[in-house]
């Protein structure tokens, strides 16, 4: 195929002080060259099996998130602008963490995002009234 972009299958070893993840498993990821070497076109999810759980029991929230998710997989964020470009609904807080609203705000979920890394790791998702009895930036 003329024009493809190569896919590289890379073995990942997540191990970070913060959470206490091990994880090894294989993720193909799509490089693009900007002169300098390659970089990834996506953005890794950590806790997403927290986003499916969810979605179970609350099915309104469904598409909502798997639209959230595929925007997100997509996306190359490097700085708190090129979020609130891709969600300008969403609520930058301190620490490397953003609040996002979920099926018109009916949910919210709080994700710390590794920028530098390409990590979004969730935090938090539930109701409104959940999200008013936790502290977003200790959870």
């Amino acid at each position: 195929m003329a024009g493809a972009r190569p896919f590289i299958f890379v073995p990942l070893l997540i191990a970070r002080k913060s959470w206490q993840i091990a994880n090894f498993s294989y993720l193909c990821f799509t490089f693009k060259s900007n002169g300098l070497g390659t970089k990834p076109l996506l953005m890794l999810i950590i806790n997403g099996r927290l986003l499916d759980k969810f979605a179970l029991t609350h099915a309104s929230a469904r598409k909502s998130l798997a639209t959230w998710k595929k925007a997100t997989m997509e996306a190359t964020w490097k700085m708190k602008q090129d979020l609130l470009f891709s969600f300008p609904n969403a609520k930058v807080l301190k620490q490397n963490r953003a609040r996002f609203e979920i099926q018109h705000n009916k949910y919210r979920m709080i994700a710390e995002i590794f920028y530098d890394d390409g990590i979004v790791k969730i935090r938090f998702i539930g109701t409104h009234a959940e999200y008013n009895k936790i502290d977003p930036l200790t959870i």
